[in-house]
């Protein structure tokens, strides 16, 4: 094998040297520069990704903001619009309530206006019955007797029982 022959060593080393060289100029002007564009773009396009997604995530802070901000002020105006709603329904049951209280006051009075007027004709009917059973009575024992007198004893006994029954 020649290449392993001591005498075609110093020869050998030149050209290597010399391809080495070549080489290696080759990759100095040519190969380096574009690796090195390539890796300086790659930088480059890693930074500018970094800062689109940095200006994102603060663009979708502050539309996160505004969306809980709307979200805030909606819970606000609903809130606001529920407690008016409430209002008016207090409002208008107060009122209902009211003209219910006064219907059935009117309806009381007028009741309490048939009692009392049924218990004086009650009681005049009575009056009237009683002072009709005295004339009865006196006649029985052949008693005649002045009729406003007996009227008068009649009213009178009768307010008494009225006056104990009112206790």
């Amino acid at each position: 094998m020649p290449q392993f022959d001591p005498s075609v060593f110093p020869a050998q080393i030149f050209w290597l040297a010399v391809v080495f060289g070549l080489f290696w100029l080759i990759m100095a002007r040519m190969g380096l520069p574009r690796v090195e564009q390539i890796y300086k773009d790659r930088e480059q396009r890693i930074g500018d990704d970094l800062d689109a997604a940095e200006r994102m995530n603060n663009e979708a802070k502050a539309i996160r903001d505004a969306y809980q901000a709307t979200l805030a002020k909606a819970r606000d105006d609903a809130a606001a619009t529920t407690g008016k709603a409430r209002e008016a329904a207090a409002r208008r049951l107060a009122e209902a309530q009211a003209e219910v209280d006064a219907k059935l006051d009117k309806r009381q009075r007028e009741a309490e206006a048939d009692i009392a007027r049924a218990r004086n004709e009650a009681l005049d009917e009575m009056h009237a019955i009683s002072v009709d059973v005295a004339k009865e009575l006196l006649a029985q024992f052949s008693v005649t007797g002045n009729t406003n007198k007996l009227k008068a004893a009649v009213k009178r006994e009768l307010a008494g029982v009225w006056a104990e029954e009112a206790q």
